[in-house]
């Protein structure tokens, strides 16, 4: 988890590369 950047979706963290638009 160093160079990879993470969103919270839905209170979950996924990465960029499992992104989805809800």
């Amino acid at each position: 988890m160093k160079n990879i950047i993470f969103n919270d979706i839905g209170g979950k963290k996924l990465p960029l590369s499992a992104v989805s638009p809800f």
